[in-house]
């Protein structure tokens, strides 16, 4: 996924289906997709905390221990 920093500089974040797995609870099966979708606001808000607390990278990865509740 992208962003746009505050200086106007395009940031790339990603996030693996196996970290959606986990970071949602459900099983393989699942499309990656929807995944992402049932999450999109809380790894939003992941993605922007990393990067404002330094997380760099191109791109960013997203992990699960990057998610409170797993």
């Amino acid at each position: 996924m992208d962003a746009v920093g505050e200086t106007g500089v395009p940031i790339r974040f990603a996030i693996d289906a196996e970290t959606l797995r986990t970071i949602s609870g459900h099983p393989r099966n699942t499309a990656v997709a929807d995944l992402f979708e049932g999450r999109r606001e809380q790894i939003l808000g992941v993605a922007t905390r990393a990067f404002n607390a330094g997380v760099r990278g191109e791109p960013i990865r997203l992990l699960a221990t990057m998610f409170p509740e797993t």
